[in-house]
């Protein structure tokens, strides 16, 4: 049965390492006020081009979402972000992914016999994702590796 909303919906995977990921989704949820672009900008030494997508992947994973162009933290991770030490950040990581169809697919596959590349590959097509595919097998591995739910 394939579920529609799933195959409606685009799903990106960009090259942005999952503990800066975390460490945006620490600073939005620590936030006593929303956050603008800007201000993300500004509380990280990165560029405006890899934050604005650190941004979109927490987006994409539901760990902030946005409200009038202003960033907040989601209601489901905000409490177990705030309260994680930076070290323990993986926990929420760990419990968005295990949300997200593409990364099911992959550890899936990766669990059943199949290389990461494979794996990656196969997620690659299935969920019809535009990034190239050694970037989209880095940022699932290294996602899996951060959240510990995969080891190679």
């Amino acid at each position: 049965m394939v579920l529609p909303y799933i195959m409606s919906y685009r799903f990106t995977v960009l090259n942005v390492s999952a503990q800066f990921m975390m460490d945006a989704a620490k600073a939005v949820a620590s936030s006593p006020h929303p956050l603008s672009k800007e201000d993300l900008y500004d509380s990280f030494d990165r560029s405006k081009r890899y934050i604005s997508d650190v941004i979109s992947q927490c987006s994409q994973l539901g760990l902030t979402t946005r409200q009038d162009g202003l960033y907040i933290s989601s209601d489901e991770y905000r409490d177990l972000i705030k309260r994680s030490e930076r070290k323990q950040l993986y926990l929420a990581l760990r419990k968005a992914l295990h949300k997200s169809p593409p990364f099911l697919l992959y550890i899936d596959l990766v669990t059943k016999g199949y290389s990461s590349y494979e794996s990656a590959m196969m997620t690659k097509g299935i969920f019809r994702i535009e990034t190239n595919e050694k970037v989209v097998e880095r940022s699932f591995r290294n996602r899996g590796h951060i959240c510990k739910t995969y080891k190679d």
